[in-house]
């Protein structure tokens, strides 16, 4: 199936280096996890079975991982939808009726003293919402990683934010224009 949408805007990472380095590191630890999984699982059976617990503990600890390549996509608005490109996974496109609702984003924290200490004149308040799927929607399964810290349960969602998107203003103003309303930063 071909898909003919007309492209909007593109809204990817600001620093595409910084997202590449990141995705190359995340993928390097998740495969130094699953090996250790695996090493794990053979020293249950072979030494002891309390390598089993530490075994669940690795796998534990792989889940941010997931979390990540999945948190920030890469947002190509489509006139259909959103074609979404995740860190290490392929590409999902997504038609604006999947769409369910839109949150505010869980995990920015807003310390303007520190911000103005860093950024100096440059300071700007970071702005960030979830954007929460329908539970029908076909996206990969890790998108409901981010759909359970941001309280929507098992549905799937991903989040923008002005650090992780360029042009974030106008990505705001398309999910307006097609009927969603956006929480006030």
């Amino acid at each position: 199936m071909v898909d003919e949408s007309i492209v909007v805007s593109v809204h990817d990472h600001p620093r595409r280096w910084l997202r590449q380095f990141s995705a190359r590191l995340i993928a390097l630890a998740l495969i130094v996890c699953l090996f250790a999984l695996l090493l794990q699982l053979v020293l249950t059976i072979l030494i002891s079975p309390l390598f089993l617990g530490t075994a669940v503990f690795t796998l534990i600890l792989t889940i941010p991982l997931l979390l990540q390549t999945v948190l920030h996509p890469e947002i190509t608005v489509l006139d259909s939808g959103l074609r979404l490109r995740p860190q290490l996974w392929r590409e999902d496109t997504i038609h604006w009726r999947m769409i369910s609702s839109i949150a505010e984003h869980p995990l920015i924290y807003q310390d303007p003293v520190i911000e103005r200490r860093l950024h100096g004149k440059n300071f700007r308040l970071r702005q960030g919402c979830v954007i929460i799927l329908c539970e029908d929607a076909t996206v990969s399964p890790l998108f409901r990683l981010v759909g359970g810290i941001a309280g929507s349960g098992l549905h799937p969602a991903f989040a923008i934010s002005s650090t992780t998107h360029r042009d974030y203003e106008r990505l705001l103003q398309l999910l307006e224009e097609h009927g969603f309303t956006t929480p006030v930063p």
